[in-house]
């Protein structure tokens, strides 16, 4: 989360208020046109670093999109960790 989204998140919760923290440093997304795009943070409590790209495998196989990406690309944005949505479609859109 953008700290600047932490802050305006932190002014809405009341004290007391539950809530649920969910820890997912690599996300997946399809696009309305078929694009197929892959974020990955750096993951400093090292709590998934190494299952990165099998949790894609998986994530991909349960919704039918993994013969739609590239592998090699998934890869590589999940070896930078930067925390940018790139493109991995096998057939870029």
């Amino acid at each position: 989360m953008h700290p600047d989204d932490a802050g305006a998140l932190f002014r809405q919760v009341k004290v007391g208020q539950r809530g649920e923290i969910i820890y997912e440093p690599v996300l997946l997304a399809q696009l309305q046109d078929g694009e197929i795009l892959l974020e990955a943070h750096r993951d400093p409590y090292k709590k998934k670093s190494n299952e990165s790209l099998q949790f894609i495998r998986k994530l991909a196989a349960a919704n039918n999109l993994g013969e739609r990406i590239d592998w090699n690309k998934a890869a590589e944005v999940t070896s930078r960790n930067e925390g940018v949505a790139r493109e991995i479609s096998a057939i870029a859109h």
